[in-house]
């Protein structure tokens, strides 16, 4: 099964448009405009001359601490990648749910474990279960006592909700399950998304199982994470995300009305930092390319489980206008 496509690709847009990388103007991605400045007192020098820490000993300690459970109970991962493709691997050949439609790692991942998956949005038999929340691509979240009935009452199904969008979640403390560990729930977390710093590959999995933690450990190679990522990790625990969280709302709300103007695109209702739009009159193939011969990135979404052409999808930032001026000139 071929991997599916992510957004964020300006490479291989200035390479086809033949342009440097400044001029493209990336809303295809979901990661945070808002880099915290602290993290310009990295040593960049100084951290790329060592080796990293063995399975991130001192990070995992004290991330455990800021949220209140047992160093045993985390795994710091190269992202929520690296935490997706090990829970694949250790449920090879048995059977998957994924709701549809949602961030298509998880079924790559399945398959190429040799996992049977089923893509919808009932809950069936399975021995894993992969949810997105709040979900990529449509922005919404699922109550946390919805999810945690779920879990308790199939005590045979590991679930790994993946939460690297819940920190743009302006409500994060009502809805998240880092806090409310079971036996068969795994909390995939992310620093990429609402730092806005994909390129350091960092991300956590938290689970009430330690022999679980133990296991997604043991298939690590020795040096999974980075010194650079390790450091600013640490340096990043106790950055007040409610804030960043507020003022991508605060942006998206005054951004909403110039989609209405166009009346072509149906926004769909978000939680988080991206929005999900449904198209009347063009396809999302068409909307796209056209963005993009404007030097303008948003997402098709047409190779998401269940959405057909018919889908765009685009992150909120601090500069909206390249993007309006855009979706004025697809019609």
């Amino acid at each position: 099964m071929k991997q599916g496509k992510h957004g964020g690709d300006i490479y291989k847009a200035a390479a086809e448009l033949n342009v440097p990388l400044a001029e493209i103007r990336d809303y295809s991605g979901n990661v945070s405009h808002m880099q915290p400045q602290r993290l310009s007192g990295l040593n960049l020098p100084e951290l790329l001359s060592v080796l990293p820490e063995p399975e991130s000993c001192t990070l995992r300690k004290a991330y455990a601490a800021s949220i209140g459970v047992s160093p045993e109970n985390v795994c710091v991962t190269a992202g929520t990648t690296e935490a997706i493709e090990k829970i694949c691997r250790l449920y090879s050949d048995k059977r998957a749910n994924i709701a549809a439609p949602t961030y298509s790692d998880y079924e790559y991942f399945c398959r190429m474990y040799g996992i049977s998956v089923k893509t919808h949005p009932v809950l069936a038999p399975a021995d894993l279960c992969f949810i997105c929340n709040p979900n990529n691509p449509t922005g919404g979240t699922t109550a946390r006592a919805v999810l945690l009935e779920m879990i308790k009452t199939n005590p045979q199904t590991m679930f790994a909700v993946d939460e690297s969008y819940m920190p743009f979640h302006v409500n994060e403390p009502d809805f998240t399950l880092k806090n409310h560990l079971t036996e068969n729930l795994a909390v995939l977390r992310s620093f990429s998304k609402i730092f806005g710093v994909p390129g350091l590959r960092l991300g956590f999995v938290i689970s009430g199982n330690e022999e679980l933690i133990g296991r997604i450990t043991g298939l690590m190679p020795p040096w999974n994470v980075n010194t650079a990522a390790q450091a600013a990790g640490m340096l990043l625990l106790n950055e007040d995300t409610s804030k960043t969280a507020a003022k991508t709302a605060k942006l998206k709300k005054a951004f909403l009305p110039e989609l209405d103007k166009l009346g072509w695109i149906e926004p769909l209702e978000s939680d988080v930092n991206f929005i999900l739009c449904r198209l009347h009159g063009v396809t999302s193939a068409d909307a796209f390319r056209k963005c993009f011969e404007q030097r303008v990135l948003i997402r098709d979404c047409a190779n998401f489980t269940g959405l057909i052409g018919e889908h765009i999808r685009f992150s909120v930032r601090g500069d909206m206008q390249p993007l309006v001026d855009a979706l004025g000139n697809v019609l």
